[in-house]
């Protein structure tokens, strides 16, 4: 039986291509895993997410969320008047 690596090489690069323009990153990523109760994973993206942009707008929001669920109400009321100005 003849196998064809050529052929197998070309469906494994698109199907490597799909998954990652299918794949959710950034942002999304981060509200996926918090949906499904993933914190661990949702605040490594977005402690990630606070390096590169401390005043983005959606980035404050999932911390804040974050703190929340952890009941630190403090944090969680600063980062939301962060928002407000």
């Amino acid at each position: 039986m003849f196998i064809e690596y050529w052929k197998i090489f070309v469906f494994a690069a698109i199907f490597i291509v799909i998954a990652y323009l299918i794949f959710p990153k950034g942002d999304k990523l981060t509200e996926m895993y918090m949906k499904s109760y993933q914190w661990d994973e949702a605040f490594k993206l977005i402690e990630e997410e606070l390096k590169k942009d401390p005043d983005n707008p959606r980035v404050l929001k999932n911390m804040a969320q974050y703190l929340e669920v952890q009941g630190d109400r403090e944090k969680e009321l600063a980062l939301y008047e962060k928002l407000v100005e």
